[in-house]
């Protein structure tokens, strides 16, 4: 028995961050993620960038949720990850 592509890159139940998610490469990327199970929190400078996005992953039943983030920031990824992890 062989596994269907769908089958075989499943992270259901993780979190995935994805920076620069509003639009290009960060915005498949996200996609791709949460058809992949993941709950995945998009990060932009500015959170409304967002919301093509989210809306997208929402549509097909995806998780995903928003956070402000300048990755330039050192203070900001910190606390992003430390929001995440409790």
């Amino acid at each position: 028995m062989s596994a269907s592509s769908n089958d075989v890159f499943r992270i259901d139940g993780r979190v995935a961050v994805v920076t620069g998610a509003g639009r290009g490469l960060g915005a498949a990327a996200a996609i791709a993620l949460a058809e992949a199970g993941a709950h995945v929190v998009l990060t932009a400078r500015k959170v409304e960038a967002l919301a093509p996005t989210i809306e997208t992953i929402h549509e097909f039943g995806g998780k995903a949720s928003a956070r402000t983030l300048d990755v330039t920031k050192e203070d900001e990824v910190r606390s992003l990850f430390s929001g995440i992890a409790s």
